[in-house]
């Protein structure tokens, strides 16, 4: 006990040293400014490249491991390889403490979704009621307008994450409770709902039915997302695709015939592709992970030729078939779509969102916070090295040897630990508290699995092992559902989440209402408007598509969007232009929207002029 306790402590004081060494570098790491598209952002405005907080956080993983392997190098050249197995940790593909009762798989869906809730109710907007998100729901809202009125998606417009989100899940929303913003809203809830539920379904994969170890992973959750951001647990319907894929990369080396081997490859080539119609990032950091996956499991996982060949042929349908379904969403629309999101995206994008991932002494509170969101992320990659260091230092069959069998042993935990590690890269081009918490959410849910999985086990020479797991179990739930409960009585949540009767005027505050009405008199099909605002729900309130390509104007600060966009004001009846109002979404990164397109709003102070004011809302006019 006492050495391995010592073990313990020396692990982590390497991990720590290398992760002092990584804050040490942070700020001396950069890349040279360079931005050919002429964005203007925060990044910008400070000359640092969208690229810089990418390599900071490769070099602050980097310094980690090198300790480690220093550390481990020195324990090598004193004391010698270990015995054979020695150290040797379990199989990320063995059960674990068997459970199968199914009542602990239903608590774990239960309480996922009252954590979904949860998440959601608190971060709805607005008081006690609910309210029109303007920017959010404004955007999906636009371009379902957009394409009701026959408008092409990336030509004419451009979904802002994904077709899937942005456009047919919003039809579908109206469809099912009705044609308002309220319908939105509901759905987002339930897809909240139902991310949630696909974390349950992971941590039931991960498990193997032992479903006691399940609950007891989503109870904890639970705790987590009540707790704000103690521990980073905050998700939203995209990271379905997250779950879903981690789930697979665990089901894959269980596979005992042809035909699940077979439909699990099916289903991991076709994630990748459809991912690009949920959310554009996910689709990219997906496709990344699989193109790592792919080779490793078609070389190191499959014993025999007839594997391999299901494993090719299942491959080559699965991506087949989600190529196909994401064209048959963009209209077949291929070559504007993928020029979008691997020249314009890549080029821009980051300029327009993104913002710096200080590590200073500025704003103390900020930085610990951050400097916290990385330590998790260094808990991660050094869980994950530590075992590859074990397995190599106890044994000296040779180096590849060795990494051969321990990627054959340990796939789904690499695979799983890679996708955590991906997933923050969405904080570190955001990198507000908010964001911060979202991209380190999925390394929690891998630390949460490795405590209960590899380490929990340990207690099982004591009696005490499954009562304490169940008590735990029982108390994260009981803890985080009172909590909940809390929150839903007296906090107004429900009826933000879930506004069901309330019609758009409902929604509308008195100024956007007269605003709304007065424009609905002048705007038709021969005097066109334009929201320089970025709020994309008057579009929608106006059921007027809008007339130029992006419906939020901050996302057009390219030189190329900004000329495009001038070029559909020259050749398009616009007669109208909100030209500003005190609404929190113009200066979105303490950015105003006039210093992102410049361009667009020079353009504007040329040929408009003041018309009429209605409130903070100031709409101008076409000479």
């Amino acid at each position: 006990m006492n050495s391995n306790i010592s073990r313990s402590a020396t692990v982590v004081l390497v991990v720590l040293a290398g992760a002092l060494t990584g804050f040490a570098l942070w700020n001396l790491v950069s890349v040279p400014y360079d931005n050919p598209t002429g964005t203007f952002g925060p990044l910008a405005k400070a000359h640092f490249s969208q690229r810089t907080n990418t390599l900071r956080y490769i070099v602050f993983l980097i310094a980690i491991l090198s300790c480690m392997t220093l550390a481990a190098a020195v324990k090598l050249i004193r004391e010698g390889f270990l015995a054979q197995g020695a150290h040797t940790p379990q199989s990320s593909h063995a059960p674990g403490l068997a459970s199968k009762n199914r009542l602990y798989a239903v608590l774990a869906c239960l309480v996922l979704a009252l954590a979904a809730h949860y998440h959601y109710l608190e971060s709805s907007p607005g008081g006690t009621g609910p309210t029109m998100d303007h920017y959010h729901h404004g955007l999906v809202a636009a371009t379902v307008v957009a394409a009701e009125h026959g408008l092409e998606p990336y030509i004419d417009f451009y979904p802002t994450r994904g077709i899937l989100v942005d456009v047919t899940k919003s039809t579908a929303a109206f469809a099912l409770f009705g044609r308002s913003e309220s319908s939105l809203i509901i759905m987002d809830s339930l897809l909240h709902v139902f991310a949630y539920c696909t974390i349950a379904f992971l941590f039931l994969v991960i498990f193997n039915t032992n479903y006691l170890a399940a609950a007891l992973c989503a109870s904890l959750l639970l705790c987590f997302t009540v707790a704000g951001y103690v521990l980073p647990s905050r998700f939203a319907e995209r990271d379905a695709v997250y779950a879903l894929l981690a789930a697979l990369f665990f089901l894959l080396p269980r596979t005992k015939s042809t035909r699940s081997l077979g439909v699990v490859s099916f289903l991991l080539a076709f994630l990748p592709p459809f991912a690009y119609a949920v959310a554009l990032d996910k689709g990219i950091i997906s496709t990344a992970i699989y193109a790592i996956a792919f080779p490793v499991i078609l070389a190191l996982l499959l014993q025999n030729r007839l594997q391999r060949f299901t494993f090719l042929l299942s491959s080559f349908a699965g991506a087949s078939a989600g190529i196909l379904t994401v064209g048959w969403l963009i209209n077949w629309h291929y070559s504007p779509f993928l020029s979008y999101v691997f020249r314009d995206i890549l080029a821009y994008r980051g300029y327009v969102e993104g913002l710096q991932y200080l590590i200073t002494t500025d704003n103390l509170r900020a930085t610990l916070y951050r400097m916290y969101a990385l330590l998790i992320q260094a808990s991660v990659a050094a869980w994950i090295f530590y075992q590859l260091l074990q397995a190599e230092t106890g044994s000296n069959r040779g180096f590849w040897d060795n990494l051969k069998e321990f990627i054959r042993d340990r796939f789904s935990d690499i695979m799983f630990a890679l996708l955590a590690l991906t997933a923050f890269l969405y904080a570190l081009n955001h990198s507000d508290r908010a964001h911060i918490a979202t991209g380190a959410s999925w390394s929690t849910i891998f630390l949460l699995y490795v405590v209960v999985k590899y380490h929990l086990p340990r207690l099982k020479n004591y009696r005490l092992t499954r009562p304490f797991e169940i008590g735990l179990t029982a108390i994260a739930a009981f803890v985080g559902t009172a909590i909940y409960v809390t929150a839903l009585m007296f906090g107004g949540g429900f009826t933000r989440a879930y506004p069901v009767g309330y019609s758009d005027d409902d929604l509308l505050t008195d100024e956007y209402r007269e605003t709304l009405s007065y424009l609905k008199t002048v705007v038709n099909a021969e005097n066109l408007f334009v929201s320089l605002t970025n709020e994309g729900s008057w579009y929608y309130l106006l059921d007027q598509p809008c007339p130029v390509v992006f419906s939020e104007i901050w996302l057009a600060s390219s030189r190329k969007f900004q000329e495009l966009t001038i070029s559909q004001f020259e050749t398009k009846p616009i007669e109208y232009v909100l030209y500003q109002n005190d609404a929190v979404w113009k200066d979105i990164g303490g950015v105003s929207v006039k210093e992102r397109v410049p361009m667009i709003f020079q353009y504007v102070d040329q040929n408009f002029v003041p018309h009429k004011t209605i409130g903070s809302q100031q709409i101008w006019v076409h000479k």
